[in-house]
């Protein structure tokens, strides 16, 4: 497997299933190498399509995607939405 990377992981989560492409549009990523943080960014769209089901599969794809066989492998992931915002 190559070395996971930023635009390989947005790539791979928006052509894996689960999250619903919808939601997946929506979505935007960061990656900060040094604290190993995977923030992923919503806005009001997101929240609205957002369900706890598909953060899951969000979290198992983050989890499929990074791990090389080690669990400090994985980011700690930060997700990012709208206060307003509640999920369904």
């Amino acid at each position: 497997m190559s070395t996971p990377s930023l635009a390989g992981f947005a790539d791979y989560a928006r052509r894996r299933g689960g999250i619903g492409a919808e939601l997946a549009v929506e979505l935007a990523f960061e990656f900060d190498a040094a604290s190993k943080t995977l923030t992923i960014y919503g806005g009001e769209r997101a929240v609205t399509l957002a369900t706890h089901a598909r953060i899951q599969s969000l979290l198992v794809c983050v989890h499929d995607y990074w791990y090389q066989g080690a669990p400090e492998d994985v980011p700690v992931v930060e997700l990012v939405l709208p206060e307003s915002g509640r999920l369904h």
